[in-house]
């Protein structure tokens, strides 16, 4: 099969965006739409680099690599698009696009890379059948939708809530010890250090709901949300499980996305992960799909 395979740029627009409604683009979705709107116009806002695969009949593969790192800081998340008129050019578009991620991972030095797909993406299942990556971990996409009524904050003795943007190193500091506590046991889940937090809040408009400890002022509890109407999850330190302070946390930061203008919410979660679960229904969130996460191996092995 005869394609055309580049990374993309703003330059390129022109060839790729005529193709975009096959996903969805231009069908009155403005999620839909403000994605491929954000890619098309500066694909290194949220992606460390986006490549292409196009056919002479119109047909369109995008892979894009996630600039966030994961897997302990060697790995990366990509998202794949495949060609929607034809079940036989899953593989080779797959393939085509697969051989640019691994260059590309050669020459920044990164040694995995995750695939999430969901349960009804049959065409990039195909394609991951086909390859050597490996199953990892089963998820559920959460959803909720409604209207933007404030929900009710739990309050914790001696817990303070706040947005936070950013800008305070001893409290980057905090947010970071805590998450990478919370979720040493999950290599797929992003890392935030000090430093991609701030990168994250400046390029991405990631912001946190902070919960303290008003007597040291330490930080307690975090969640993380955007960019957008995703919500990233939620720590809580040890010494404050079996209080209110997560549905505090969760309450606050559904009250943030409300006062930024979303109606509807996205997150995903381990089918493992029944606490975070159990959260999110008792917030009226829903299970709206399940997928996996596939990953190449590791190396070496």
């Amino acid at each position: 099969m005869d394609l055309d395979v580049f990374r993309y740029s703003p330059a390129r627009r022109g060839d790729v965006q005529p193709s975009l409604a096959q996903f969805g683009m231009g069908r009155g979705d403005p999620a839909t739409d403000s994605y491929f709107e954000a890619l098309l116009t500066d694909p290194g806002h949220s992606h460390h680099a986006v490549f292409v695969a196009r056919d002479g009949a119109g047909s369109l593969g995008i892979a894009s690599i996630m600039r966030r790192p994961i897997f302990a800081g060697a790995g990366r998340m990509v998202v794949l698009l495949m060609p929607q008129d034809d079940e036989s050019k899953a593989v080779p578009f797959g393939q085509a696009m697969w051989s640019r991620i691994v260059a590309f991972g050669n020459e920044n030095r990164i040694s995995r890379f995750g695939v999430s797909v969901r349960d009804e993406q049959g065409l990039v299942q195909a394609f991951l059948d086909s390859s050597d990556l490996s199953p990892l971990q089963e998820h559920h996409a959460m959803g909720w939708s409604g209207e933007p009524v404030p929900l009710a904050v739990a309050q914790a003795d001696g817990v303070s809530l706040e947005i936070y943007e950013g800008g305070d190193v001893q409290t980057n500091e905090g947010i970071a010890t805590l998450w990478e506590w919370a979720f040493r046991r999950d290599t797929l889940l992003p890392v935030l250090t000090p430093g991609v937090l701030e990168e994250f809040v400046a390029r991405e408009n990631v912001w946190f709901v902070v919960a303290r400890d008003t007597g040291s002022g330490r930080v307690i509890g975090v969640s993380e949300a955007g960019p957008g109407n995703f919500f990233s999850g939620i720590a809580v330190a040890r010494s404050h499980w079996g209080t209110t302070v997560a549905e505090g946390l969760a309450a606050a930061t559904m009250n943030e996305f409300f006062n930024r203008g979303h109606t509807s919410l996205f997150s995903m979660v381990r089918k493992t992960n029944r606490a975070s679960v159990a959260l999110h229904e008792r917030m009226n969130w829903e299970i709206t799909g399940s997928g996996t996460i596939y990953a190449s191996a590791e190396p070496g092995s």
